[in-house]
Formats: structure tokens, sequence, C-alpha cells
């Protein structure tokens, strides 16, 4: 878990340092001369290192806390009936699992929309617009933009990058994938607060309510569930 305790900024200047053309560690051990990101090749490849690198401990602790929890009956009555190890991974493990890879993916689809600062510190968007990403191009207007104080921070840092994405539709579709990717952990939380007890603790949940319940609202106000307590 440490990575995920760890600055990305100092995250990004450790790899900036072992990966430095002339004197960086890795060059140095492997005998190379790669100019890792200072290359239009490699830039985007070395700014996906240091944000995987910073988030990868997180998705490990909940992968392994998910695969934990999975009862071990499963795995012995596979084993009797005769199921090997790839047929019990796809039809016990995967499946029981699945919620928090679901959730681990859209975590880290976010993540991602937040690494200004490392493309920033690394490259700055360079080499030749390599590492120009929406992100980037979105927090770079965001920050440089003059205009900001008369027409707010938001709708300067989103329209330049939007402009672009206007000229191609299936941008536009990918752009409103990740917005319902941003909204669903939402919709999701409000919908579960209608589920009743059983549904909510049930082994395969759904996503919305079978039948609409106020049974956790009349628990919280009713002094249940001591909500207040901390």
């Amino acid at each position: 878990s440490m990575p995920v305790a760890v600055s990305s900024t100092c995250v990004t200047m450790v790899f900036m340092t072992m990966l430095e053309p002339s004197m960086g560690l890795i060059n140095q051990l492997l005998g190379l001369d790669v100019k890792w990101y200072l290359d239009s090749g490699l830039a985007l490849f070395c700014v996906a290192l240091v944000v995987n690198w910073n988030l990868i401990a997180m998705d490990f602790i909940f992968l392994g806390a998910a695969m934990r929890a999975v009862p071990a009956s499963y795995y012995e009555s596979a084993s009797l009936d005769g199921a090997d190890g790839w047929k019990v991974f796809w039809n016990i493990t995967l499946p029981s699992i699945s919620p928090t890879v679901f959730f681990l993916l859209v975590i880290n689809i976010l993540q991602a929309f937040q690494a200004f600062g490392p493309i920033n510190i690394m490259t700055g968007g360079g080499p030749s617009g390599a590492t120009d990403v929406l992100p980037y191009s979105a927090g770079r207007h965001g920050v440089s933009d003059e205009k900001r104080e008369k027409e707010g921070v938001l709708p300067v840092s989103i329209s330049p990058a939007f402009k672009q994405l206007r000229q191609n539709g299936l941008r536009m579709l990918l752009v409103a994938v990740l917005a319902a990717l941003y909204l669903f952990p939402l919709v999701r939380i409000f919908s579960m607060s209608f589920m009743s007890a059983s549904e909510l603790y049930a082994s395969a949940p759904s996503i919305f309510p079978k039948a609409f319940t106020l049974e956790n609202y009349r628990s919280i106000f009713q002094g249940n569930i001591p909500i207040f307590t901390f």
C-alpha cells in the first residue's frame, strides 16, 4: 500500500531520475541509450507507467481482499466436480470478484483523468504533443487561460478540449461513456439506499432495487442506526 501514500509528484521525480537519458539508473544498468520520456514514441508509455505504479498497490489490496472473501466451500464443491484451475477461476473466482473488478475499473479511469501532475512534471505535454492528452489539455487551459477570472475555471478548462471532440462522433461517444462511468457510482449508491436488507446483502445484488423501500431511511431517523454517534 506504500505507493498509494506517496505523492504523485514525488513518484514522478523518482521515475524521471531513473529514466534520465544520460545518467539514469535504467540506462546505466541495462547499457542502453534510450531517451525514454524525451522520445515522442515512449513518452506516453512513461507517463502511464508512473500513474499506474502509483495506483497498482490499491488494486492489489482490493483484489486480494475480494479473493479471500470467496467462500472456501465453492472451491471444495468445484474440486469434487473435477474442475481444473482455469475452470475454477473462470466460473467461481472471477464472477465472485467481478463487483470489485468493476469498482477498480471505474476508480482507475477516474484517476487517469487526474494525471495532469505527472504529465506536467515529466513532459509538459511534449515531446511534439505526444502526451498532450485530454486531462492535461483541460488542466493546462484551465490554469493558464487569462479569461478564467471572467468565465470561470470549468468552462475555460473544458471547452478547448471539447472543440476537438466535436469533430469526431466516435470521440463524443467515448466522452459519453466516461461521463456515465463518473455518474454510475453516485447512482448506484443512491439506488442502494432504497434496497431492503436482504437485497443489499445478497450474493449477487442487483444494480437497481427490485422493490423500493424506505426501510433504511426509517432506521436512520428512528435511531436504529447510530449514524450521528461519531
